[in-house]
């Protein structure tokens, strides 16, 4: 992801690369390179490297994720009588905020203060300037929000799920304990959905997925995992809502639709070119149809960590990541052009290889019965309360 600057000056085009995120399993910082993007390589630069110290910005946050400080890759010395004491960081900029995110006052207070303006702030969203002023809105992906008032400009998508809260109250008015982040939720309908997502992950990585109290998921920890682990995190941190169910049948805006029996599993979008595709709201429905444990995971695997996570990718503004099947003539179940990321196939082996390395392992078992117990435990308390 970058931020491009282009311009035209007397009929010359001139595309500048400005800034890209640094990211580890979330965003760290980005790097301002300013970089010319269009132009000819000098013969006798080739083999020489240049590094430039004091553009990478990187963000020091609390555990809301507030960017309390940001500080670049350029040290300071302290230097006494001529010699180096110690090295200290160059600080761009801090900023204590307010409980609902709004700055301290620069003067009086002394408590934010920069030498250049840094786009991402309070819950390390981005600032939204341009509407209400500065610092003071902030784009949290599915609603924008306004610092100053510690409200919503919208109603929450979900507030049919929290009846007691006002829907434009930010979370439950305690922002000091809890964060908002842009997600929604990844909601597993039934048991045999949850073994089948739970079957694509690694002996290891079952200990990282909680299924919550609501039947939602969660991934553990930030510390980035397998292709399988990171494409669920990726859904379970969408702001769209995704609902995994194991079935023979599946609503869409045609009505009830039945698995064709050459299909195992099928995604189902909102406003898709085909009615039985399409779904009946604005949810994405991953449908499995009942088979064994090893099938049920590969289908688990080509349809909610393949087609859905390429879905919410593409819809996310990445066009590279093309979410259904594009066969031709000549070559028909190519995995390097069945989708132009090539990324289907690998989840499903990844997820085959995990399903085969986790037989015979005891511990896996428990673990998986464990977490199905507690599914049905989570599952029957819901249906209580909805009846």
């Amino acid at each position: 992801m970058g931020v491009y600057q282009f311009s035209l000056n007397q009929e010359q085009a001139n595309l500048k690369l400005q800034e890209q995120h640094i990211y580890g399993s979330a965003r760290l910082g980005v790097v301002k390179p300013d970089l010319e993007m269009i132009g000819t390589v000098d013969p006798s630069d080739v083999g020489e490297f240049d590094r430039v110290r004091g553009m990478k910005r990187y963000e020091l946050s609390n555990h809301l994720g507030n960017v309390l400080t940001v500080i670049s890759d350029r040290k300071i010395a302290t230097v006494d009588n001529g010699v180096n004491i110690y090295f200290h960081a160059e600080i761009i900029s801090y900023t204590d905020y307010y409980p609902f995110g709004a700055p301290m006052s620069q003067g009086t207070t002394d408590r934010t203060w920069s030498v250049e303006e840094y786009r991402f702030g309070f819950n390390g969203k981005e600032q939204v300037d341009e509407m209400i002023g500065e610092s003071n809105g902030y784009d949290f992906g599915a609603r924008m929000y306004d610092a100053r008032l510690g409200r919503w400009w919208s109603v929450d998508q979900l507030f049919d799920k929290y009846p007691y809260a006002n829907p434009y109250n930010f979370t439950l008015n305690s922002p000091v304990l809890f964060i908002d982040p842009d997600g929604k939720v990844v909601t597993i309908k039934d048991k045999a959905s949850a073994r089948a997502v739970l079957n694509t992950l690694s002996s290891k990585e079952l200990k990282r997925v909680i299924i919550k109290k609501d039947g939602t998921l969660k991934i553990r920890g930030k510390r980035e995992g397998s292709g399988n682990l990171e494409a669920l995190r990726q859904l379970v941190n969408s702001d769209r809502n995704y609902n995994v169910l194991t079935s023979m049948t599946y609503e869409s805006k045609e009505g009830t639709v039945n698995l064709p029996t050459t299909t195992s599993g099928r995604t189902v979008v909102p406003d898709f070119s085909s009615p039985r595709l399409s779904s009946p709201d604005n949810d994405i429905y991953v449908v499995i149809k009942p088979t064994s444990d090893e099938g049920a995971a590969e289908v688990a695997a080509h349809e909610l960590l393949g087609h859905a996570y390429l879905y919410d990718l593409y819809e996310d503004g990445d066009k590279s990541k093309f979410p259904w099947h594009l066969y031709n003539d000549k070559t028909k179940k190519d995995e390097n052009i069945n989708t132009t990321s090539g990324h289907l196939w690998p989840r499903v082996s990844e997820a085959r290889k995990n399903y085969d390395e986790g037989k015979g392992d005891k511990k896996r078992e428990i673990r998986l019965k464990r977490q199905e117990k507690k599914f049905e435990r989570i599952t029957k308390k819901n249906e209580q309360k909805s009846k």
